[in-house]
């Protein structure tokens, strides 16, 4: 999405290197719900630094960001469908191969890992923010209940139940 500079001087190195140690720290977190939160914000913070360090005019949009932001919005469209690799392709000009390269490259997950975590994403904001059935969410997605208990575990580590009991404590 941005074009970046490959090094930065940093402004403060002594704020960097207090970054970086918190990154390292948050990754040696042992698992739990909020390990991968504590690593998103040190990233985050370390990338913050980064962007204010960076001289003037040295971060840019990617021209590529408008099909990105394209398949993303289609992806997030489709979600109670079953979505093909092989349509998605298809739908942004691309060969399958090619596709496959680009997506990976560009998201860092394969077009079905992204598909799948896109429609359990959704499904723990709707687990989060309403009192819709279970069956009635997995549905959306576009799954059977039993399937779609067996995604959401894997990808949030907990069943949808635990999910909703977690953020909807009082549901």
């Amino acid at each position: 999405m941005l074009t970046l500079p490959y090094i930065v001087r940093s402004k403060a190195p002594e704020e960097a290197a207090a970054l970086f140690e918190q990154v390292g720290a948050a990754d040696r977190d042992p698992p739990g719900l909020a390990t991968p939160l504590r690593l998103r914000s040190a990233l985050t913070a370390l990338f913050a630094h980064y962007l204010d360090s960076a001289p003037p005019g040295s971060v840019r949009l990617s021209p590529q960001q408008t099909t990105e932001s394209g398949i993303v919005q289609y992806i997030q469209q489709n979600l109670a469908t079953l979505l093909s690799v092989e349509e998605l392709a298809a739908e942004f000009g691309y060969d399958l191969a090619g596709f496959m390269r680009h997506f990976r490259t560009e998201f860092g997950l394969s077009p079905k890992q992204y598909i799948k975590r896109a429609k359990i994403e959704w499904a723990q904001r709707e687990l989060a923010a309403t009192s819709r059935p279970m069956e009635e969410i997995a549905a959306a997605v576009g799954m059977d209940q039993s399937y779609f208990s067996k995604v959401f575990r894997q990808v949030s580590s907990v069943t949808p139940s635990e999910y909703r009991r977690m953020y909807r404590p009082h549901s």
